[in-house]
């Protein structure tokens, strides 16, 4: 094969340039690769047949290094076509007799390589990072005791893993009704779009696809995206998480991916935490009334008694045993008296404060704890609840049903410290001091 064959053979483009740049011979390969013929090519700068940032390199770094050096090595490249295509070449290139000499590659197969490799780098971080988000979070979730710190630590995690400008967390109470527990949320109307699907709303534009007050909404509080995630139990949905952005997100499958495993994630520590408190509730409370049962009782009364004793703060326990129970009972049914009891309760509920613990003692005994005592009140409190007590049972209406209280009233100073149970025994020997003077009236003894 003659010299000039071999030229035009070559697996790669060859071309000769003068100092200047303008082309002065090419071979066959490198007019098929650029589409254009040797006679388009010859007397036009190569620097025109790159694109904007190729050429800006060759001129500005190519030119200077190859005269000071004498070449240059495996310089990157993009060729535009004829067609307007790009092709992403390496050449090489050297000075000699005044003449510019490139050989210039195809590094197609080589860009692919270097973008999957680069693909699964950025794949393999993400993972990595998807990793890390999802154990932090499960430490969090898994150390919260109530709703409101899952809820905490969902919006701390989801703000952390998306650099969220905000992150606000909702609940649903057992009216279904959703309750802000964490974060806050820029958009006062975002709850009308509660469902249990996913809401990506990338672009202000987009929300105005949805809602035009959601769109109107997002441009005042400058919110450029957001997404809302649920959180689904098997009985529905129980919770969402909404994501805020101040600047435009793209929401891509890793994005997705990660956000539904963090609500996933999120909804199954719900249902833990919910069964444990409703397992909690059932141990501290009464079965048949629903109020604190003696554990409870006892556990409110120790601390009360210590915050009574640190702020030198009146307190005051009363214990009330029902008259004429036994009547209700025996004249009607185990049914009717449950049911009596019940109503009882309520009755004492009602009297008391809202801060007062309220219990079922054991059969027909209930003790109130009241730390929000004030002068001349414990009279009349006593008063309304033998009162409540007495009126009428629709259940049992010949049943006359009262009440004997007794109450202990407690100042503590350094020199008169008591305990729980010397408390709750002075207010059940008061009880038992008004049944025997009489029944259906309350004495009070004071600490």
């Amino acid at each position: 094969m003659s010299p000039a064959s071999l030229y035009d053979a070559a697996p790669c483009g060859l071309v000769t340039t003068a100092l200047d740049g303008s082309i002065e011979t090419v071979n066959a390969t490198f007019e098929t690769w650029t589409g254009y013929s040797a006679n388009d090519l010859i007397g036009r700068n190569i620097a025109q047949l790159l694109e904007v940032g190729s050429r800006m390199f060759f001129e500005t770094r190519h030119f200077p290094t190859l005269r000071l050096q004498g070449d240059v090595r495996a310089m990157a490249l993009t060729l535009e076509r004829a067609d307007g295509s790009r092709l992403a070449t390496l050449a090489n290139s050297s000075l000699r007799d005044d003449r510019i000499h490139l050989a210039i590659f195809d590094a197609t197969e080589r860009t692919e390589y270097e973008r999957e490799l680069l693909a699964a780098r950025r794949a393999s971080e993400a993972s990595e990072v998807r990793v890390r988000v999802l154990q932090s979070a499960a430490g969090a979730f898994g150390s919260s005791e109530n709703e409101g710190e899952l809820a905490a630590a969902l919006a701390s995690s989801v703000r952390a893993a998306f650099a969220a400008t905000s992150t606000a967390v909702w609940i649903f109470d057992d009216a279904a009704l959703p309750q802000l527990l964490a974060g806050s949320s820029p958009i006062d109307g975002i709850a009308a779009f509660f469902d249990e699907t996913v809401t990506r709303i990338e672009t202000v534009a987009r929300a105005r696809e949805i809602s035009a007050s959601l769109a109107d909404e997002m441009e005042a509080s400058r919110t450029a995206s957001l997404s809302l995630y649920p959180l689904i139990a098997p009985q529905g949905l129980v919770g969402v998480v909404a994501t805020f952005f101040s600047r435009e997100r793209q929401m891509d499958v890793a994005y997705n991916d990660l956000h539904e495993a963090l609500a996933r994630q999120a909804a199954e520590v719900l249902v833990r935490v919910r069964l444990q408190q409703q397992l909690t509730h059932i141990a501290l409370h009464d079965k048949l009334t629903g109020l604190a049962n003696r554990d409870l009782l006892q556990y409110r009364l120790n601390e009360a008694l210590a915050r009574s004793v640190r702020s030198s703060e009146t307190m005051a326990v009363f214990f009330l045993d029902l008259d004429g129970f036994k009547a209700v009972n025996d004249g009607y049914d185990h049914s009717t008296g449950d049911a009596v009891l019940v109503e009882a309760a309520r009755r004492i509920v009602a009297v008391a404060h809202n801060s007062d613990v309220v219990a079922r003692f054991g059969g027909d005994e209930f003790v109130v704890l009241c730390t929000d005592v004030v002068e001349n009140g414990i009279d009349s409190m006593a008063a309304a609840m033998g009162a409540a007590i007495r009126e009428p049972y629709a259940l049992a209406p010949d049943a006359p049903v009262s009440a004997s209280i007794g109450v202990a009233v407690y100042t503590p100073s350094p020199h008169n410290l008591v305990t729980s149970d010397e408390l709750l025994n002075l207010a059940d020997d008061a009880m038992y001091e008004a049944k025997g003077s009489g029944k259906n009236r309350a004495v009070i003894r004071a600490l």
